[in-house]
């Protein structure tokens, strides 16, 4: 994983600067394989599996830490069950990142940067004196920035998969002091986060950060059913744009309709986009339609953002691949 923003040079150009690197480990490999590989990657290995990490959180002093069942699930284990404080989800586990700028010069062939700044981890100060980006790249349209994460396989297969988020690391001074503290165990996450919605309390939200795929979408499918794949969030500013999605080598299925819609537009009878149509093998099914606007003379609909989502129905075991473009911005495809 490698983390990076655009800056911006005198002369107008655009120059890739690296933050940080993060070797993900697995378990049962060659221990003399790879410089990053040996025992405290084992042991990091099972540390880590099913876990969220922040890489070089511990350098920061910033680590989830740990939760018992009480602070979960508290209507189920109030303070005096016998098994209140049992805990159910450690301190994060340390996932550690190599030196950025030792890391970058013996990989040239991983990076165009000519240079790192920054701490070094996945924890990134963006503005005020000590920010860790000078000079980024700012939308003068927008004024957003945007750091960049690349993804490279070293080795394995399918089922090679991880999730990812952004978002604040503290909150701001009118905000709960607990508002982004989160178990690390993925499970134990999931539960505390809908626990905490049920009670209104509003927890580990992104505060407007917006995560965006770049490159190609690749996909492997365990069933045959529906599934709800989220493409991009594109927000009022596209409004009567042009997108563009391609399908790479789905093979054929019971259901070859591909459907489209937005989070944000009632469906079907606002707006959606529906193509049944034979899937190419080792080749590209290409979809094109305009997003919903206010002065489209046949169909106005008002469009104030919303995240694209494609519904599929693929074989079971398929291995397939979504690409995506808009007019003025490549999403998921470089």
């Amino acid at each position: 994983f490698r983390l990076y923003y655009l800056q911006a040079q005198s002369d107008g150009s655009l120059q890739e600067v690296d933050l940080a690197y993060y070797i993900g480990k697995a378990a049962g490999i060659d221990a003399t394989e790879h410089e990053w590989d040996g025992m405290d990657s084992l042991t990091e290995a099972v540390d880590t599996d099913m876990m969220w990490v922040s890489p070089g959180s511990y350098d920061e002093g910033k680590q989830m830490h740990q939760f018992t069942l009480g602070e979960i699930l508290p209507d189920y284990y109030p303070s005096g069950h016998p098994h209140a404080n049992d805990v159910v989800s450690p301190v994060e586990p340390n996932a550690d990142t190599p030196v950025c700028e030792t890391f970058r010069a013996a990989h040239p062939d991983w990076t165009d940067a000519l240079e790192c700044t920054g701490n070094g981890n996945f924890i990134v100060d963006l503005t005020g004196a000590g920010t860790e980006v000078p000079n980024i790249h700012i939308d003068q349209n927008t004024g957003t920035m945007e750091l960049f994460l690349q993804v490279r396989g070293l080795r394995g297969a399918s089922e090679n998969g991880f999730q990812f988020w952004a978002g604040p690391a503290d909150p701001l001074p009118s905000e709960d002091p607990n508002a982004y503290i989160v178990p690390a165990d993925v499970n134990m996450r999931h539960l505390y986060i809908m626990t905490q919605l049920t009670k209104d309390n509003e927890t580990h939200n992104s505060r407007g950060v917006t995560s965006f795929g770049v490159g190609h979408l690749p996909m492997n499918a365990d069933a045959s059913v529906d599934f709800d794949v989220p493409l991009a969030y594109l927000g009022p500013e596209f409004s009567g744009q042009q997108v563009t999605v391609g399908l790479f080598d789905a093979a054929e299925s019971q259901n070859n309709n591909t459907y489209f819609y937005f989070d944000t537009i009632p469906e079907p009878d606002d707006w959606y986009l529906s193509k049944n149509e034979t899937k190419l093998n080792n080749g590209w099914n290409w979809y094109t339609f305009t997003v919903p606007s206010e002065e489209d003379p046949t169909n106005p609909i008002p469009f104030y953002g919303g995240r694209l989502y494609v519904r599929y129905n693929p074989n079971a075991n398929d291995t397939y691949g979504w690409k995506m473009t808009v007019q003025g911005r490549p999403i998921l495809v470089e």
